[in-house]
């Protein structure tokens, strides 16, 4: 039996976001820290390696999207790679490295899960190459999206995840002239429609029980308008009836929405994370809305790690939550950012009353306050999943304006 994939490493290691490299060598670890010196990469994404599992790494739950491995002193460096292919996801490419010159390793090493295999002596040149050809074929494997999906998580409960994407919604829709889909997935306790002032449509359910005959009239009709360029698709279930969306049905429709709306944006109960995988594997963005304790950076961490495992491909934001913690007793953003390695780019504002009282009266924040420092939030957190406002084309003047304007 192979030897288990192990790694020594300083037991501070951080892992690169681009790219980690653990050697056996001198020689070759001189040459990759070389080349990744021309990158602007720090000389510590190259360890010398032996002796610790690699599955200590990923506790960290970032992973790079390039991992070198020697597999040099390996019984088994096919089940090997196999090995560490399943722990890294299909987010990373793990690329070989080795002394044997072997076209026949070569294959059975890329079947395993390998990107790629370098034979020794490396150089700064061959792996600039071989970078430069993964970079490459990552552009031609990303599919060209025309919707942006946006999937919305509370990683703990009461953070304000469900206010965020309704006054996401309302501001993509209102404010940036998108057509909007808003898809409430809580189909028991979910509060779209009713943070709209909306009655729940009536077919969400039966959408779900038509994988492969979905059509734009049967989700049009189960969706309510709030304005002209904004819906909602949502349900209200019978507490006491069960229903659980099944994965396939749900990235149906996400995808059928994505027929009819250039944004979709879902609220996803963290209940249902384990059960929509299919979901995140097709988000443009995820967003989670944590607590600042002990606990929110426990959830974080384990979202994180999921979507890592699931290979996803989506953006990653995470917001601090309004009032999930008492005044004084969060932990400090610093300590935060520093356990969950993420930063937390934005914080709700603690408008609790303001917030309270728009869900009151069916408004958006940003409709009956659109100067608050929450709508002001909203706003630039749009602008980072989104980008820019799109510049409204200019209105061509008609002939008898123009003649008017003429006298």
């Amino acid at each position: 039996m192979s030897a288990p994939p192990n790694f020594s490493h300083d037991k501070d290691t951080v892992l690169h976001s681009e790219f980690m490299g653990f050697v056996r060598d001198e020689e070759s670890h001189r040459e990759i820290v070389s080349w990744a010196a021309g990158q602007g990469l720090p000389a510590n994404v190259v360890q010398m390696s032996d002796h610790v599992t690699f599955a200590g790494l990923l506790t960290q739950t970032i992973l790079p999207k390039t991992i070198l491995v020697d597999i040099d002193g390996q019984d088994d460096p096919v089940t090997f790679i196999a090995r560490l292919k399943n722990l890294a996801g299909k987010a990373s490419a793990i690329v070989a490295l080795g002394t044997a010159n072997d076209v026949k390793l070569y294959r059975t090493l890329t079947a395993a899960g390998a990107a790629d295999y370098i034979v020794k002596p490396v150089t700064a040149a061959l792996m600039a190459q071989t970078c430069r050809a993964l970079s490459n074929d990552r552009k031609e494997e990303q599919v060209v999206q025309k919707t942006k999906t946006i999937v919305v998580i509370g990683a703990r409960g009461g953070v304000g995840a469900s206010t965020l994407a309704v006054n996401m919604a309302w501001h993509t829709a209102q404010e940036r002239n998108a057509m909007t889909a808003l898809f409430d997935l809580d189909l028991h306790f979910g509060t779209g429609a009713l943070a709209l002032d909306l009655e729940p449509g009536r077919g969400l359910r039966v959408l779900l029980g038509a994988v492969g005959r979905l059509d734009a009239l049967m989700v049009s009709s189960a969706m309510v308008a709030v304005t002209d360029r904004l819906s909602v698709l949502c349900g209200e279930e019978a507490v006491d009836e069960p229903f659980l969306a099944d994965d396939e049905a749900v990235q149906a429709l996400v995808k059928t929405l994505g027929d009819q709306f250039s944004t979709v944006i879902v609220d996803l109960p963290r209940h249902l994370l384990g059960s929509q995988k299919g979901l995140l594997a097709i988000a443009t963005d995820v967003v989670v809305v944590a607590e600042q304790s002990l606990a929110g950076i426990r959830d974080v961490l384990r979202i994180k790690q999921m979507l890592q495992k699931e290979g996803s491909a989506a953006q990653l934001t995470l917001v601090g939550g309004y009032h999930a913690v008492p005044q004084g007793s969060a932990i400090d953003k610093a300590t935060f950012e520093k356990n969950v390695q993420t930063k937390l780019l934005y914080q709700l504002p603690d408008e609790a009353k303001l917030v309270t009282e728009s869900a009151n009266a069916g408004k958006a924040v940003l409709d009956r306050a659109p100067q608050s420092a929450y709508a002001k939030t909203v706003r630039a957190l749009a602008l980072q999943l989104c980008g820019q406002f799109e510049e409204a084309p200019k209105p061509t003047k008609r002939l008898w304006a123009w003649m008017r304007d003429r006298k």
